[in-house]
């Protein structure tokens, strides 16, 4: 099954790390936010002992999208600054419509207005689910919000569930408008007991009265079409490549050997 694997690296040189990643996770889509890393350097070191991984070059600055196959079986249909859609139809395979993306932060927008720019993401998305006539979408990437916040679960947002039994259910209907599901699978990763995983992907805290500490702002989104093949093990936190642990003895991401987001990967059957 093919692998995928995101990592919002904040623009630390950590090419070694992504090459010792991609290579021991069998990484078949590899998919990079907040990368300075030079995609030709990168390719040289991932291709080392034969030439497998193709650069995707595209006009969406924050996503840097590297493929373990010919880059023509993946096809763009619609970027900006802040996310990129393409079709991907790899051999005896159905196509998929493969969405990445890293929005606004906490920083930068209020909680308002990242709902506002989840609504205006999920609706090019729908877009380009009419135009390539199926609903077959993976969405991964950095959102910069937690599965319960607004953006998520709005309807007219990404309308993102916590449960594939609710994500299978038919198009929930409001005010005479019919709204798809996206099943969220990063809920059963949040807090302890997760089989010794982190209890998220950014761990944040600050002295003020309202703080969550562990996050979720790295995510998978699945359509009911895939996520009906989904099965919990496939997908997963990493907080260790090779022999480099991406953790504090805390716990916490070790943000001086990594990055302050945690990697996460998704294996796929499609």
């Amino acid at each position: 099954m093919p692998n995928f694997l995101f990592w919002n690296v904040n623009r630390k040189p950590l090419g070694d790390l992504i090459v010792t990643a991609a290579l021991e996770l069998d990484v078949d889509v590899l998919v990079l936010a907040e990368s300075t890393v030079d995609p030709a350097g990168l390719l040289i070191r991932l291709n080392h002992i034969k030439t497998q991984y193709f650069f995707i070059r595209n006009f969406c600055p924050r996503i840097q999208l590297y493929v373990r196959f010919n880059s023509e079986f993946l096809r763009l249909v619609d970027e900006s600054e802040r996310y990129s859609i393409s079709r991907l139809k790899l051999p005896a395979r159905a196509e998929i419509l493969l969405v990445s993306a890293h929005l606004p932060s906490k920083r930068e927008f209020t909680a308002s207005s990242q709902a506002q720019e989840c609504a205006r993401l999920a609706y090019k998305i729908q877009v380009a689910e009419k135009a390539v006539g199926h609903q077959r979408t993976l969405f991964i990437g950095d959102l910069n919000v937690n599965p319960f916040e607004d953006g998520m679960i709005l309807a007219n947002a990404f309308h993102a569930v916590m449960t594939k039994e609710t994500a299978m259910r038919p198009p929930r209907t409001i005010q005479g408008e019919k709204y798809s599901y996206f099943y969220n699978p990063m809920w059963s990763h949040f807090g302890d007991g997760h089989n010794g995983a982190p209890a998220g992907t950014y761990y944040y805290e600050k002295s003020e009265h309202l703080i969550y500490f562990w996050n979720i702002f790295d995510q998978v989104l699945l359509r009911p079409e895939l996520a009906v093949r989904f099965k919990p093990e496939d997908l997963k936190i990493v907080s260790r490549i090779g022999k480099t642990s991406l953790l504090l003895p805390n716990g916490r991401p070790d943000s001086k050997v990594g990055s302050d987001h945690l990697p996460i990967l998704l294996e796929l059957e499609f």
